[in-house]
């Protein structure tokens, strides 16, 4: 009787026993496809089930457990991938509903129940890191045809098969130590520029990927390697030659070296009386990539470039390879040369991100003097994003910044308007310096230029990138992709481009100057591809470039969490129900994906009272079809019970959040994304300036929770002041009504009214003709008196 194949569960300890009998295959590499098809599956239907959840066909892990024999873990390789998995980690949302990282029944846990399958799991997820998420299944495919007999014609899995395993092991390295050597050695080759410019010919050379079917190859010998098969084994190639050097030292704890074609040695992990096992000798012919040489056997390694699609205008292709730079070199190690020069302008970069750092402050705190569009479509409030925060948050995240703090900490300080006008005069500084085609000629002479980055845009990138960061809540150990921190230069390149065709952006550079730039004005993210209807969907594809080097699309205007390429970013209300703005700017990053019920999806979107799919979900859904809020004299400040409903639908989960009061008589479903969206757009839109003074006010404030008094323009103003989610109601409500929402902080009511008053009065598209509404805590009417 044929022996059964066992995949294991994860309540077997990790790495700890054999999917394969040591009898069930021949250990001379010749083992049969007909031997292994003939074989049958044993394991909980637990585990089977899970796979098919997650869209991984067994078929696929069997096969690669079989070629995973060829390879063999080494001591500290194995103690290192076991500490990974075991630190593997997941936050799920309020009730429970939705996860995010690797769950407790995660393929990855149950796959390292094996060696095989421990060892498949680190080769899946070695590629996936740095590798294109279309490349890294066709190095599988590839592998397996290499491992399998010659001429045999059975059944293999196809790349689409090993994309949703790989899927599952995608970010389960980032958090290590892999992509930060993988980098590194990676980085020593010549070919060191990463190939995400519009202009690829004339940057070069350009580092990209070898053929998958070369890789499988030099793979297999790094297997024989660590099996013994083979005692040492010498590679010619391109930078990816570093890559499969990372591989073999972090996961197979084989000694490496790496030197220049002229001899130099660049790299080794040995002592000099050790024998090196794998020798990398880094090409730099123009002749395609160079060589591998395996024994007596040379095979060229050819350009992936030669034959992977590329699309016109693509700043992220799949031939693109990187791994991670660490957080206190990340912009050395991404911008070079550019980096270092602007560091040595100490006074001008430092003074320059002062100045920047004070302008966000008055963004962030409404100051008088600042066009309103500007105001409206702020949505940092995290206290790390502007302001004296900035200037902490910049040096401890990136401690290359910190020559520069002194510089920084004067120019902070500075009245907001003299803080607009130095910004001028520091730029001009830099571009005096730069001299470079753009700052000369300007953008459309950018393939005029040789050198890769304009100080004046580094500049803006660098904080675009601090920004960004300020509203992630991420573990240190997560490190960016290289591509990632180097696309904030394109994206701030691309924010000029828009900036000189946009009227309303030109009237912005006109009234405040450049410094514009760095706001997130409509037209800031507006970009390319992405059509995004709200600035903090900016902030989310940020993130997303900034920890994948990955793209991503169909964000739609509703999006309140998405997984991209090992990587689950979502918004922090979906955990916390706080109305906090400064809590609503973070965006909680965690490696992994999205999960429900053991499926996986590529986002979260919105299901509320205000779109079709939550009036279909409450049609089906009796307990909630009733009692719906449908006027302003129902809204109380009783909403006591808060619960997340969610609707699979295909590769997305529609998510809200489900408000019942102390009764049960009244109900709304409201979007987390939209909560968050528009309490931060509408805070901070003004300045109070009877915040610090005892002045009396002309409101007169009822018992009542939603009251209206006064008008303008023959339309009401509502107030409504409640508890957190007695507010999220009348947000939801207001929204629907298609009022213009005010969400107060400490200001008083008779300024908020003035406001009201005056915005209701201005023709503007985006603000309705239906009235205002003034949401506040319980409080008193004056200014600074938040109970």
């Amino acid at each position: 009787m044929s022996e059964a194949v066992t995949l294991h569960d994860s309540s077997s300890q990790l790495l700890s026993r054999d999917a394969i009998h040591p009898r069930s295959f021949p250990q001379s590499g010749t083992w049969s496809w007909t031997d292994l098809m003939g074989k049958g599956f044993a394991g909980a239907i637990a585990v089977l089930s899970r796979y098919s959840a997650g869209n991984v066909d067994p078929y696929t892990v069997l096969v690669g457990q079989v070629v995973s024999r060829a390879f063999k873990l080494g001591p500290k390789g194995s103690l290192q991938l076991t500490k990974v998995i075991e630190k593997l980690t997941y936050k799920s949302s309020l009730s429970n509903v939705i996860h995010f990282g690797f769950g407790v029944d995660s393929i990855v846990r149950n796959l390292a129940a094996s060696r095989e399958g421990g060892t498949l799991v680190g080769l899946c997820a070695a590629a996936s890191e740095c590798f294109h998420e279309d490349f890294a299944p066709m190095i599988m495919c590839d592998l397996v045809e290499a491992y399998k007999p010659a001429g045999s014609s059975d059944r293999t899995p196809s790349e689409l098969q090993w994309k949703a395993l790989i899927g599952h092991c995608r970010g389960l390295l980032s958090p290590s130590k892999f992509p930060l050597l993988a980098e590194t050695l990676m980085s020593l080759h010549p070919q060191n520029h990463l190939a995400i410019d519009d202009y690829l010919d004339r940057r070069a050379p350009i580092r990209h990927a070898a053929s998958s079917d070369t890789i499988a190859l030099a793979l297999l010998a790094v297997g024989d390697l660590s099996t013994g098969k083979l005692v040492s084994s010498r590679i010619h190639g391109g930078p990816v030659g570093g890559w499969i050097a990372a591989v073999a030292d972090w996961l197979f704890n084989l000694n490496v070296s790496i030197s220049s074609s002229e001899g130099e040695l660049l790299y080794f992990n040995c002592k000099d009386t050790e024998r090196i096992q794998l020798e990398v000798i880094y090409d730099t012919s123009s002749k395609g990539d160079g060589k591998i040489k395996l024994s007596e056997q040379t095979i060229n390694l050819r350009d992936a470039t030669q034959f992977l699609h590329h699309k016109s205008g693509l700043l992220l292709g799949p031939w693109l390879i990187c791994g991670r730079v660490p957080w206190d070199q990340a912009l050395s190690l991404t911008f070079g040369s550019a980096f270092t020069t602007l560091m040595k302008m100490q006074i001008a970069f430092g003074s320059l991100l002062g100045y920047a750092a004070r302008f966000l402050k008055g963004l962030a705190q409404g100051e008088t003097g600042l066009l309103s569009n500007l105001l409206e479509t702020y949505t940092n409030y995290s206290h790390s994003g502007y302001g004296q925060g900035f200037v902490s948050f910049a040096t401890q995240q990136f401690p290359e910044l910190t020559p520069l703090q002194r510089q920084m900490e004067k120019a902070v300080v500075l009245p907001l308007p003299d803080a607009i006008r130095m910004y001028e005069i520091s730029l001009k500084t830099l571009k005096e310096s730069c001299q470079c085609a753009i700052c000369e000629k300007g953008l459309r002479y950018t393939w005029l230029d040789t050198r890769e980055f304009c100080l004046v845009i580094l500049s803006e990138a660098i904080i675009a990138l601090i920004q960004a960061v300020s509203r992630a809540a991420v573990d240190r150990e997560l490190c960016p992709v290289r591509a990632g921190v180097e696309l904030f230069y394109h994206r701030q390149k691309r924010v000029q481009e828009l900036a000189a065709q946009d009227a309303e952006m030109k009237k912005f550079v006109q009234e405040h100057g450049q410094i514009t730039h760095l706001a997130p004005t409509k037209t800031t993210f507006l970009d390319g591809a992405y059509n995004l209807k709200n600035p903090a969907q900016r902030c989310l594809l940020d993130l997303i470039h900034l920890f994948t080097g990955r793209t991503v699309t169909g964000i739609e205007s509703h999006t309140s969490a998405v997984s991209a390429p090992g990587l689950a970013v979502f918004w922090g209300l979906l955990q916390d129900t706080s109305v906090d703005p400064q809590d609503l700017s973070k965006f909680v990053v965690i490696p992994g994906q999205i999960e429900m019920q053991g499926c996986s999806y590529e986002k979260v979107t919105d299901l509320s009272d205000s779109d079709i799919f939550g009036s279909d979900y409450r049609k089906r859904k009796g307990a909630l079809a009733a009692h719906v809020v449908i006027m302003m004299e129902q809204l109380t400040n009783d909403y006591e019970t808060i619960s997340i409903v969610a609707q699979p639908n295909s590769r997305t989960l529609r998510a809200g959040f489900f408000l019942k009061d102390e009764s049960g008589n009244k109900t709304v479903l409201v979007g987390p994304a939209q909560v968050a969206t528009n309490i931060l757009q509408a805070t901070g839109l003004f300045s109070c300036p009877c915040l610090f003074l005892a002045v009396s006010t002309s409101v007169n404030l009822e018992s009542q929770d939603a009251f209206k008094y006064g008008a303008a323009h023959m339309k009401p103003i509502w107030v409504f002041h409640g508890g957190v989610l007695s507010r999220m109601a009348s947000l939801a409500f207001g929204l629907g009504l298609k009022c213009h929402i005010i969400w107060r902080q400490d200001e008083c009511l008779d300024c908020c009214k003035r406001y009201a008053q005056r915005s209701l009065q201005e023709y503007n598209p985006a603000i309705s003709q239906r009235g205002a509404l003034i949401i506040s805590e319980k409080m008193s009417a004056h200014a600074g008196f938040l109970i």
